[in-house]
């Protein structure tokens, strides 16, 4: 809907009903489209899954937002509609700049602590590093390395035009974290889409003590070709999403 396609999300609920209701293998059915379209109920899922996420508390209205900035520890923090995309209507604020001026379509929010990682600073500003691990077929497929402007909140790596100073490259999970952090982490994301039914998606998270802390997710996920362009050809995002698809076809 942040796209221009303000019913799409009803719409597409309605559609996966049908699909399964008559018996139609879906990839990403209505669980994992419930899902993504309620970031309150991703992170819930995703905490209960022992993932770790940031502090975070929901708002119903944004006359409330300014009476939580006493509930957080870190200076800095996240407002994000619930249903959003692409990081429209994200605000990074200090935790003194918390107020009401925020808008959403249903007026529920997520306040939510930052876990940036510390980069560089320069005259020309401040730079933060995210990752994202795309996975297809309940299997890593790569983690991209998203590195972009403090106030950049749009960084979706799709390829819809040109971020400001935002570069995506694809990155080892071992030059993150330690292997056995890892192991652990991709062992606890595997089993959360074996549990939701969740085929394929993307866990975005930061690193700020050496252990993944996922602050958002993603099953209407997304890839980008200038990054992609240093892995071996058939292994990006859409050729295993090809190959998926031709694995339950032929069932």
């Amino acid at each position: 809907s942040s796209r221009g396609n303000g019913l799409s999300v009803e719409y597409g609920k309605k559609l996966l009903w049908w699909l399964e209701r008559h018996g139609c293998k879906v990839i990403n059915g209505s669980n994992a489209f419930n899902i993504e379209t309620d970031k309150a109920l991703a992170l819930t899922l995703l905490s209960d899954s022992g993932i770790s996420v940031p502090r975070f508390i929901i708002s119903f209205g944004a006359s409330s937002i300014p009476t939580l900035k006493n509930k957080f520890r870190g200076d800095t923090l996240y407002v994000k509609p619930n249903v959003g995309g692409s990081g429209i209507g994200v605000q990074r604020v200090n935790r003194e700049e918390l107020s009401n001026d925020y808008k959403s379509q249903n007026d529920i929010f997520i306040v939510q602590e930052g876990v940036e990682n510390a980069t560089q600073c320069t005259a020309k500003g401040c730079r933060k590093v995210f990752y994202r691990a795309e996975y297809v077929d309940q299997s890593l497929a790569y983690i991209i390395q998203i590195t972009a402007p403090l106030e950049c909140m749009e960084l979706c790596p799709c390829d819809l035009g040109e971020r400001p100073r935002t570069d995506y490259q694809i990155t080892s999970p071992h030059t993150i974290m330690k292997p056995e952090v890892w192991d652990h982490n991709n062992n606890l994301f595997t089993n959360f889409m074996k549990k939701n039914s969740i085929d394929v998606c993307a866990f975005e998270f930061s690193t700020p003590s050496g252990f993944p802390i996922v602050y958002d997710f993603n099953v209407n996920t997304n890839y980008n070709n200038d990054a992609e362009s240093s892995i071996q050809s058939g292994h990006g995002g859409f050729a295993r999403l090809s190959t998926m698809i031709k694995k339950y076809s032929a069932m």
